[in-house]
């Protein structure tokens, strides 16, 4: 688990979480980022559950495609289109 919650995180690099392949569960709720690189999640090939709550995103395209494992995805309190 990997929880960064309430840290006033407006981006993320790309190649952040490159080294957590193993990281099953990420929180990134009550935060302020906008945007996600497309290729931001793309080894955590383990992440099972990802908080996007309270945000400021306004979309989601093809960040969590290829995560096979995810299973809960939470997005409440973005202003998405």
């Amino acid at each position: 688990v990997l929880d960064l919650s309430n840290n006033f995180i407006e981006s993320i690099e790309t190649n952040c979480f490159w080294n957590s392949s193993n990281l099953e569960n990420l929180n990134l709720e009550h935060n302020k980022i906008r945007n996600l690189d497309n290729f931001l999640f793309s080894k955590l090939l383990k992440l099972n559950s990802i908080n996007l709550t309270d945000n400021q995103m306004t979309n989601l395209n093809k960040q969590l495609s290829n995560l096979k494992k995810l299973k809960n995805v939470y997005l409440s309190s973005n202003p998405l289109k």
